[in-house]
């Protein structure tokens, strides 16, 4: 096995314009302008926990969320990702041109009052999130997780994540943000759904009551 050489951007970060604004706080995005206690100055981060671990049992982000600095780094071609440059997870330029990278062996803990969404620059694919956490493993362990595991391991995570962007952006001209997403958490907590979408089986079943609700209110 050998570390996940993407086969470009498109592969591994979410540029639809509006992921930033509706897609789930989650497990790769990057925050600037993060208070970090400790830090003399606000800092970059970029989410590093595992989508299970960063959520709470009722969808909703953890009181402090485990991340790692995002610092300048030299520009390293996705060819070159499975070869070296372990200890970090390459972002590309930043709004100032500079090549960045996660330092993905210095890590903080941040307050996810932080991790707002008008500070959010970058977020990632599902397979980008698999990336990021193979690295992650690898950095830590020198251990190689084989993809499809890793994949396995946040599914659920990811698939609720994906249900709620859908929530909150049929939702955004009649509610604030914020109102969606506590709306959405009361509804997967209903019949048993976070639960049930844990089964692969029952995942269509799932995202066809999500379906039909937001069809509901689209009636009212």
């Amino acid at each position: 096995m050998h570390l996940i050489e993407p086969s470009g951007d498109d592969e591994i970060f979410d540029s639809d314009p509006e992921a930033l604004r509706f897609a789930a706080i989650m497990t790769g995005d990057l925050f600037s302008g993060v208070r970090v206690i400790g830090a003399r100055s606000p800092l970059t981060v970029m989410i590093a926990g595992h989508p299970c671990t960063i959520r709470g049992a009722e969808g909703t982000l953890q009181p402090r969320v485990v991340c790692v600095t995002v610092k300048e780094h030299q520009r390293v071609p996705y060819r070159k990702w499975p070869q070296g440059y372990y200890n970090v997870f390459p972002i590309g330029c930043g709004q100032d041109g500079v090549n960045r990278a996660a330092d993905l062996q210095e890590w903080v803990t941040v307050d996810s009052a932080q991790l707002d969404r008008t500070r959010r620059e970058l977020t990632l694919t599902d397979y980008g999130i698999v990336a990021l956490q193979q690295r992650i493993v690898h950095s830590l362990t020198r251990v190689v997780v084989e993809k499809g595991v890793l994949y396995e391991s946040m599914r659920p995570i990811l698939r609720e994540a994906e249900l709620e962007r859908d929530w909150v952006q049929e939702r955004s001209q009649t509610q604030k943000i914020d109102e969606s997403t506590r709306e959405f958490a009361r509804f997967m907590d209903e019949a048993d759904r976070r639960r049930r979408l844990r089964d692969e089986s029952h995942e269509s079943a799932v995202r066809s009551e999500v379906r039909s609700r937001l069809r509901e209110s689209s009636r009212q």
